[in-house]
């Protein structure tokens, strides 16, 4: 496997891999959420890699996201990588920006444009500042460039199928702001709309090559294990996958081979070695999508300070871990709650699914509109909730987000939930569809292109308070991305974590990993 020895000053990697005509595969795997404007959509016509590109039509088409430090590119080294066809240049006197670090007229702005003449360019988007410029020609209507444009202590260059076409040019440098916001494709600051295709964007707060270099069309190199899992009879079988820093000896998740291939694939974090083990029994661990998992299982009337990933959770009221060890328990009366604000919980328009293992007790409480879970603030557009409907005993739910100033269903659940009895509930978003399990039972579909905005989780109540659902917690997990969003998995294996002193040691004599 290639490695990238950039990859943790990697700020965007957008592969644009999917099915035509289609947005799910139009990802960040850093994990910053994706907003997609317009009728911007992958499309199988044109690619560099992986069999996909991402179109833009020309009308307003484009991928924004939202402001954060990841975009200022300040300080004199960055790369900017991507491939880019256009169906048009731009009409005469105006131009194209496919990159808009910041906003129009900002010095801590930063645009990539390409001129009428086919020249490209790179430069803060405040007029008299100096940029790095191509001759023109650079780029041609109909035609892949595939383009890279690196600063190394501030001298400018860019390269065009890895020959340098530009600089080194001493250019205008950003100011620093951690506030930039990114636009992709078109911004409406720009002269024109473009109209063509990005593909394999990559970009990085790392200055890249300084000389011309060998272009090709792999895909950039992305940390994966994936192999396949056989039997003793060397029949392929459905085991689970766990993947440990070799290092450390963290669990970073895992996965579950397919039973009738074998086949698993993990994205770890970066290029450490990781050790990867399979276990006997079948269980849930989580996956590279997961932005948030938090396992109720310690010490009873102890607290966990952190989720899987570590992100630092608080507890508010009288929450602790209950008597059994396995849950948490939230009383209504004390305004019980967990929050966190984990780092990539934007759900924005992305695929998605919301995994909760609870025991409601006495319906959740008499609130009428005691909040299961939450992410984001009461009526902040785009915050979503998990709400119970009135004081029905048994339950049912409904999930809301809030919009123009009043609160909006989104999906309503009608399916009676009882109350003292353990359920598993999984919300999921697939290709801008929701749908709710209950106990592996679907009850309700519909339609939903919700940006979600929240940034901050809350469990067994709402944000900063109020509102409180009564009830125990044994498991929680968000997770971001089209794989486990469009994932049926089975109501005995949802959250099911593996267990410690388990059966897991026998798979090392009977089973075989063939690494990828």
């Amino acid at each position: 496997m290639a490695v990238d020895s950039l990859w943790s000053s990697r700020t965007l990697f957008m592969p644009m891999d999917g099915p035509d005509s289609t947005t799910d595969g139009i990802v960040d795997v850093k994990q910053h959420a994706v907003t997609l404007v317009g009728n911007t959509q992958l499309k199988t016509a044109q690619s560099i890699t992986g069999g996909s590109s991402c179109y833009f039509d020309g009308s307003g088409d484009r991928i924004t996201f939202s402001a954060s430090a990841d975009w200022d590119m300040s300080g004199g080294n960055f790369c900017i990588e991507f491939c880019i066809r256009a169906d048009a240049l731009p009409t005469s006197g105006q131009f194209y920006r496919p990159f808009l670090f910041g906003t129009n007229g900002s010095t801590a702005g930063l645009q990539v444009y390409i001129l009428d003449t086919g020249a490209i360019g790179c430069s803060t988007p405040v007029g008299g500042s100096t940029a790095v410029l191509s001759s023109a020609g650079a780029i041609a209507a109909n035609t892949w460039a595939r383009i890279e444009i690196s600063c190394s202590s501030g001298s400018a260059r860019i390269f065009k199928d890895g020959a340098l076409i530009a600089g080194p040019t001493t250019i205008t440098a950003p100011v620093s702001s951690s506030s930039n916001t990114l636009a992709i494709g078109y911004d409406t600051g720009a002269g024109a709309q473009f109209a063509g295709y990005i593909d394999r964007i990559r970009v990085g707060r790392a200055a890249g090559n300084t000389a011309a270099f060998t272009s090709d069309d792999n895909p950039f190199p992305r940390p994966t294990l994936s192999g396949v899992v056989l039997n003793a009879s060397a029949a392929p079988v459905e085991k689970t996958i766990l993947v440990v820093d070799r290092s450390s000896q963290r669990m970073l998740g895992g996965t579950t081979s397919s039973p009738s291939t074998g086949a698993y694939l993990f994205y770890p974090p970066d290029f450490g070695e990781c050790e990867v083990k399979r276990l006997d029994e079948v269980c849930d661990p989580p996956t590279h999508e997961a932005v948030f998992s938090l396992d109720c299982r310690g010490k009873p009337g102890g607290l966990i300070h952190t989720d899987h990933f570590g992100t630092l959770v608080s507890w508010f009221g009288s929450s602790k871990i209950d008597t059994d060890g396995q849950s948490v328990r939230l009383t209504r009366s004390n305004l019980d709650r967990i929050e966190a604000t984990p780092p990539n919980i934007r759900l924005g328009t992305h695929d998605f699914s919301i995994d909760l293992e609870f025991l409601p007790v006495s319906a959740g409480g008499t609130n009428a509109y005691a909040r299961l879970l939450a992410i984001g603030p009461n009526d902040v557009d785009g915050s979503l909730y998990i709400i119970k409907n009135n004081n029905d005993n048994p339950m049912t739910f409904r999930f809301e987000t809030y919009s123009g100033g009043s609160y909006q269903t989104i999906l309503d659940y009608v399916a009676t939930t009882v109350s003292d009895a353990w359920h598993k509930l999984q919300l999921r978003r697939t290709n801008g569809v929701l749908s709710a399990y209950v106990d592996g039972v679907l009850y309700a579909t519909k339609a939903c292109t919700v940006d979600f905005t929240g940034t901050t989780i809350a469990v067994g109540g709402r944000v900063n308070g109020h509102e409180n659902f009564d009830c125990n917690i044994r498991a929680v997990r968000v997770s971001k991305g089209p794989l486990r969003g469009a994932t049926t998995i089975p109501s005995a294996t949802l959250l099911k974590m593996p267990t410690d002193g388990g059966s897991g040691e026998n798979a090392l004599i009977y089973d075989r990993v063939i690494p990828g």
